[in-house]
Order: C-alpha cells, then structure tokens, then sequence
C-alpha cells in the first residue's frame, strides 16, 4: 500500500474516533480511559500527520518523497501513541514495556528520518543535518515529558509516569531510553557499513512511496 494512502487512511481514523470520544458515552469505556482527552488528542493526531505536507510543498519529486517519509514517520508515531492510549499501556502489568519500546524505537526512526530530510529540502552537509537532528530529536523528547506533566497539570489527567504514579523514576527511565535510541540512530551514521545500507534509499526514496 502506498504511503499516501497509510497517511490518509490515518487521518480519516483519528478524526472519527476522535469524534465517537467526544460524542459517546462515558460509559462506553474501560475505567482508565479519558475519552474527552482522549478525542482530543486523536484529533490533534490527526492534524500533526497532515502537518508536514502542508508545510513544506515543493514540485521536486526527491523533496516530495521526503515529505511523504517524514508524514509517515510521523504517522507511526501518533499511531503507536494511539494504541497506547486505548488499551497496550496497560500491558505493564504483564511485565511488558510497550511505553519504553516507543521511548526507544521512536527517537531512533526520527533522527535518521530528519537527518535525511534536512539533507535533502536545506542542502546541509549530511555530518550536519546528522547533528541538527539529534539536538531537536532530543529537544522534542525532553518537551514530549513536559507536556506529560503539563496535561496532568492542566486537564487532571495521567499521562505522566505509570499512570500517574513514579513520575519522577519513571520518566527519567524514559530520557534514558530516548538518549539511547538516539546514540543507537547515531551510529548507524558513523559506521560505514551501517550508512551504506540505509543511504541509498533515504537519499532515493523509492517511487512506489508516493
């Protein structure tokens, strides 16, 4: 299936759950969830996919495919979010890490995915864009814990922590896991065997992922 159609298929998704949240019952719902927050935030998932394809326009077709790369990135992250939110949080108490999976793997795809993106639409020398995407990679996370605490904060929620509780150790665990999934997207850089396996197609991006 090509990217477009993921991406789009994606939106579609968020806004309708978004809505069934806004719109059902509170009832309807297992106890742990929030389902006005919960709307919101697919909602708003929704429109973060959407985003880097209304930002950056280009008839470049490298460019494009880039955008596209960088959309689906995206995608995957608000989508891995999403599952999260409605039910595969819970499988801590199953002795399953899915929230530290993400912590690891997202930052990973992201750096790789930016650094070729700023490569591609800025024209930066790859070693720069490689350092330029680890700083906001690692910004972001840092703002991803602030927003945590912030909706709690805020909207009474608990997002932060394990649902609300060990904030403190839990969200440290989380840094530590974005750092390590950058260094580990970082060196995929620095070693010459590992950069040629990825080069020629963030550089290229297939036709088929239009």
């Amino acid at each position: 299936m090509k990217i477009k159609r993921v991406t789009n298929l994606s939106v579609y998704l968020f806004v309708f759950s978004g809505a069934v949240f806004f719109l059902g019952e509170k009832n309807w719902w297992p106890s742990f969830y929030e389902p006005n927050f919960f709307g919101a935030v697919f909602l708003a998932s929704a429109l973060l996919v959407m985003l880097p394809g209304m930002i950056f326009k280009t008839s470049d077709e490298n460019k494009k495919n880039m955008v596209n790369l960088v959309t689906l990135t995206v995608a995957i992250a608000v989508i891995l979010n999403a599952l999260g939110q409605v039910y595969l949080f819970q499988l801590y108490k199953y002795g399953f890490p899915y929230d530290k999976i993400i912590h690891f793997v997202l930052p990973f795809l992201f750096v790789i995915v930016l650094a070729f993106f700023l490569e591609a639409w800025y024209g930066l020398p790859i070693k720069k864009a490689i350092k330029k995407s680890v700083i906001y990679i690692f910004i972001g996370c840092l703002l991803w814990e602030v927003y945590e605490f912030g909706v709690d904060a805020i909207f009474k929620t608990t997002e932060a922590g394990i649902y609300g509780q060990q904030k403190l150790k839990d969200t440290s665990f989380d840094i530590l896991l974005d750092i390590a999934g950058i260094a580990l997207a970082s060196y995929f850089f620095y070693s010459p065997r590992l950069f040629k396996k990825i080069e020629s197609y963030f550089r290229h991006p297939m036709r088929e992922i239009k």
